[in-house]
């Protein structure tokens, strides 16, 4: 998703008031908003959610342009994210893998390559697939639970058309896994997907405390904007999310050819990040 910036519009009739949005350049992708008691999410070009505070009473408009798969993955991810923010449960724009009881979840800013490493992962390395663009999180007496959602994966065109795959002009196109995940699966390892063109060969980090908290903020799916309570139960479940899973950082260079080179460092670090993962749960 692109930039985010505050906004108090209004509309004509002074009912509707949007808080929030998210833009690309100068082209809205995302906004959020309250119409009395509802409140509503709004995709550009693909619909609206308008939703009691509860989530337990909500409608989905669909835009009347949008695509059939673009509705449906709507559906099953962003759309269910935002409602499970306001029962109290927690999502993140992450994509998700799993092998032998362990999952790793990809962060980052769109077109970051998320759904692109796990396809990877999912394709080569025996790991089966948890979630391609949101992953919904359970806790469980400090431990978090990814729970299985997505048994796709959704490419742009070059990244489909390097994985194999019949690329659809204009669309992103669908990739089945090999293996699919059936069960919620132990959260292990954390990886935020970054590019820096100067480098030679890609790295891999373990992020501070504050500048991975904040990659964890950036990437948890919130309805409610400005309400105190709100905001201190989304902290706390980052805070304890953050205490129990390392977060790394994969920095590289914007080329499909080093997708092998950085899968192979990240399977080099797995026994690291199970290890700490381990200890992290022991503090």
């Amino acid at each position: 998703m692109g930039n985010r910036a505050r906004t108090d519009s209004l509309t004509p009739d002074g009912r509707l008031r949007w808080i929030q949005e998210w833009r690309t350049d100068d082209a809205l992708d995302f906004r959020l908003g309250r119409d009395r008691r509802e409140l509503i999410a709004e995709w550009a070009g693909l619909g609206q959610l308008r939703s009691t505070r509860s989530g337990e009473v909500y409608r989905f408009t669909p835009h009347p342009a949008a695509s059939d798969w673009a509705v449906e993955k709507l559906l099953g991810g962003p759309v269910q994210a935002l409602l499970r923010h306001l029962q109290g449960r927690m999502s993140l724009h992450a994509s998700a893998v799993e092998r032998d009881g362990a999952a790793m979840l990809f962060l980052g800013s769109s077109l970051c390559g998320k759904s692109t490493f796990a396809a990877e992962l999912c394709r080569r390395e025996g790991f089966a697939m948890i979630a391609d663009d949101v992953a919904f999180l359970e806790q469980h007496v400090g431990e978090f639970s990814a729970i299985p959602s997505e048994a796709t994966h959704w490419l742009r065109q070059d990244a489909a058309a390097f994985l194999g795959a019949t690329a659809v002009n204009g669309e992103k196109t669908p990739l089945a896994p090999a293996r699919v995940a059936r069960a919620p699966v132990a959260v292990k390892a954390v990886v935020y997907l970054a590019f820096d063109e100067a480098l030679g060969r890609a790295t891999l980090r373990r992020l501070p405390g504050r500048l991975a908290f904040c990659r964890l903020r950036t990437s948890l799916f919130r309805f409610i904007v400005d309400e105190p309570k709100t905001d201190l139960r989304d902290f706390g479940n980052l805070a304890a999310l953050h205490a129990k899973v390392p977060l790394s950082e994969l920095t590289r260079r914007r080329a499909l050819s080093n997708l092998g080179e950085c899968v192979d460092l990240l399977l080099g670090a797995w026994p690291h990040f199970l290890e700490s993962s381990e200890m992290a749960g022991d503090r």
